[in-house]
């Protein structure tokens, strides 16, 4: 039979993990040529000869008279183009007004694509949060499936980003076998801080939890975590969380989670996972006691899914009782083409979403 002590343990093992739980054609010239008018064959009579004399006209003067005022404006033998008048200097170029067609914006390169885009898990270490959020308009899938004493474990998560800041997510313990424990929860989270390199959000939950007993409580979710990325696009990060549940048992029952994380990338696919995790219970329960937990895994991911596959080791007498390992965990997302942000314009969200190459 179960001690008291030890429902109140295996109670706090299950707050702990249900806590920490997007040519042109030339034309052609057609030349035509006039026809010769023919010569007629009949010479024309010639005028009859009179005695009186013509009165002489000085046409040779005339003539060389207009020949030179029309010289000058003619071209000589050889084709050349007469010469400009004295005085006359050519008119200075004019300067082009017309501005070169801009070029549309290219699409950002993978290195510089923040993580939330090309990493379906970004949100989140294993079990605890990270400051990201998914991008604005991405519908949300996950599913936590571990091995527990007790147990399989299985958390099921669905959830959509309202913003490029918020989102929200209803996650739960669906039904698997007799007399299994319950939980359901409702979050939320938004991004409060994103300057550069150092970022941070707030998480909110109701949630509710229901054990074998028959027993059970509801209460308030409330928590914080920053996160301190090794570049502006955050591909590797280091993360600590605080967080803790909230009920009309404060008094008797306070967890308070404490977790940090890392994520170290090593390539667009790959990622190795840390984290570190402690549980202090304040109140007047006495068979309460503090447990901590680290987890390990690697990270395969990409802009539209994402999977986690790892271990976590209990420090305490029930982790004693498993594989030096820990009990290993498997974690997925997957998600749909969110849009592309206000801070990006000009660039597409299938752009933003397109699988990274290294």
């Amino acid at each position: 039979m179960q001690t008291r002590g030890e429902g109140r343990a295996s109670k706090v093992g299950s707050v702990v993990v249900a806590l920490a739980c997007t040519a042109c054609l030339l034309p052609a010239l057609a030349l035509a040529q006039e026809p010769v008018a023919p010569v007629a064959d009949d010479a024309t009579p010639a005028a009859p000869v009179t005695d009186e004399a013509a009165p002489v006209v000085p046409v040779a003067a005339e003539a060389g008279a207009v020949a030179d005022e029309v010289a000058p404006a003619l071209p000589d033998a050889a084709g050349a183009a007469p010469a400009a008048p004295a005085g006359y200097e050519d008119p200075p170029p004019q300067a082009s007004t017309s501005q070169p067609a801009a070029a549309p914006d290219a699409p950002p390169e993978p290195a510089t694509r923040d993580a939330r885009f090309i990493d379906a898990n970004s949100d989140r270490i294993l079990m605890t949060s990270t400051a990201a959020t998914h991008p604005d308009g991405t519908f949300f899938f996950s599913n936590y499936d571990g091995l527990y004493t007790d147990g399989p474990l299985l958390l099921l998560q669905f959830g959509y980003a309202f913003t490029d800041r918020i989102q929200a997510a209803i996650t739960g313990v669906p039904p698997m076998f007799e007399d299994q424990p319950y939980f359901f929860d409702i979050s939320l989270k938004a991004r409060v801080l994103d300057a550069g390199i150092l970022r941070a959000a707030v998480l909110g939950a109701l949630g509710a939890f229901f054990f074998v007993e028959g027993n059970g409580f509801w209460g308030a979710r409330v928590g914080g975590v920053g996160q301190v990325c090794f570049t502006t696009s955050c591909w590797s990060s280091l993360s600590a969380s605080v967080t803790t549940f909230l009920n009309d048992d404060t008094t008797d029952f306070l967890p308070i989670v404490f977790g940090a994380g890392a994520v170290l990338r090593v390539s667009s696919l790959v990622a190795f996972l840390f984290e570190p995790l402690y549980t202090l219970v304040i109140g007047n329960a006495a068979s309460t006691t503090d447990q901590f937990l680290f987890s390990y895994a690697v990270r395969l991911s990409g802009p539209r899914w994402g999977v986690d596959i790892g271990f976590v080791r209990p420090f305490d007498e029930v982790g004693s009782n498993l594989l030096i390992m820990g009990f290993p965990m498997v974690a997925f997302t997957y998600r749909s083409g969110g849009r592309a942000p206000e801070s990006a314009p000009g660039t597409t969200a299938a752009a933003l979403f397109t699988p990274a190459r290294p």
